[in-house]
């Protein structure tokens, strides 16, 4: 009679699996005949999206176009850059140097470097690792420092001026006309006293630790900050220690090195002009070319890290990682009121739930979160700088649609 009763709650059991197993593969069909729909409005040339957790990728599928002019189809292997999503890489880099003893996050940028980075607001004030990576240094974005003169190069590619917006014409010429730097070369011209594009507003007038202003140039001196110590470029630092361990084969932070037919045509706007082919001498803070498989892959392996479970840095560098790195009442700028704390290159959401980090480049825009409650997150990708009102509206709809299956899943 035992034996009799024990294989009919296996039964059950089985059956129970079967029919969960069948409701969620009836959700992922009615996601992606919702995500289809919102395809057909045609505001986005195409976009990839995942749903994963820490144990697997839970739902992932793309939409539209990697290429409009061929209508080549847009997947979840087409690669393209992933904006700031990138400047997540460089908090992982810098806890794994301080897993490793090579530095603390408290440690003095001037420490370091071999030229000296000094607010000539507060020339005793003390600039550190964890205020680059929280974006309370002080170090600013500026015309000066971070425009079309200097970020962005085109190698090769000839502008044709009749398909090109004339208000992007101008950035293009100047792309054209700069050269490819080292990461040490762009800090140093931008930062240091003696550099070509120094200037006093390139720096705050808060000191180091008071105010949370966003800053990409303040994000790739950190980068530079990682090969100093680490002896290594970047790009190899990145590549032995996050993207070869992952399996992330469609990931690099060269656009020449990916696989070229799997690398999408980005847009500017509504006119859905292509954007040319450009170098960014600033990468870390936004340059990083990856899929949406590949970009799965590394979201999950760090909300594992989240939860104690990874094996590319210990956990105790994960929780710092991610930990609210700011004191209570730090004010910020206006257009980040949505961000209510920091950790070490990722962003804590208005619910203090949420980490996230995302953005726009030229030609792409892309979200990444994750919830710390369910250990759920997802991804959003798309080949289109979203500006006008019209691609936003379809890009949140997107978004939203992702988040009613989590809540259902």
């Amino acid at each position: 009679m035992h034996y009799q009763v024990k294989k009919k709650y296996i039964a059950y059991c089985l059956l129970l699996i079967a029919l969960k197993a069948s409701c969620q593969e009836s959700k992922k069909v009615s996601l992606s005949e919702e995500l289809s729909k919102i395809a057909e409005l045609g505001y986005l040339p195409g976009f990839a999206v995942a749903i994963v957790n820490k144990n697997n990728v839970l739902y992932q599928n793309a939409f539209g176009y990697a290429n409009l002019e061929y209508k080549k189809p847009f997947t979840v292997n087409t690669i393209q850059s992933v904006a700031s999503v990138s400047k997540t890489t460089i908090g992982f880099s810098l806890l794994k140097l301080v897993e490793k003893g090579k530095i603390n996050l408290d440690t003095p940028i001037n420490d370091i470097l071999p030229f000296k980075v000094c607010n000539p607001n507060f020339e005793t004030d003390t600039i550190r690792i964890i205020h680059l990576a929280t974006h309370t240094s002080g170090i600013l974005d500026t015309e000066t420092s971070y425009d079309s003169r200097n970020r962005f190069f085109i190698p090769r590619t000839l502008i044709d001026k009749g398909k090109v917006p004339e208000e992007w014409l101008s950035y293009f010429e100047g792309y054209r006309a700069n050269k490819a730097l080292s990461l040490g070369e762009f800090c140093q011209n931008a930062l240091s006293k003696e550099g070509e594009w120094y200037a006093k507003d390139i720096f705050s007038t808060n000191r180091a630790g008071t105010h949370y202003a966003y800053s990409n140039l303040a994000a790739t001196l950190a980068a530079h900050i990682v090969e100093i110590i680490s002896g290594k470029s970047f790009s190899e630092f990145t590549e032995e220690n996050l993207f070869h361990p992952l399996g992330m084969t469609d990931t690099s932070w060269r656009v020449q090195e990916v696989e070229q037919r799997k690398l999408s045509t980005s847009y500017l706007t509504e006119e859905k002009i292509a954007t040319p082919i450009f170098g960014n001498n600033t990468f870390p803070d936004g340059g990083l070319h990856t899929s949406c498989n590949d970009l799965s892959q590394y979201l999950l392996e760090m909300i594992k890290g989240y939860h104690g479970q990874s094996d590319l840095m210990h956990s105790e560098s994960f929780k710092e990682l991610f930990k609210a790195q700011l004191p209570e009442g730090l004010t910020r700028q206006s257009n980040q009121r949505k961000i209510v704390n920091s950790g070490v290159f990722w962003m804590h959401a208005a619910n203090n739930q949420l980490f996230h980090n995302g953005g726009n480049t030229l030609g792409g825009t892309i979200y990444m979160w994750f919830n710390t409650e369910t250990g759920v997150g997802r991804i959003l990708m798309t080949n289109y700088l979203v500006e006008d009102k019209n691609s936003h509206q379809q890009f949140m709809s997107i978004w939203k649609a992702l988040d009613n299956y989590i809540q259902e899943f």
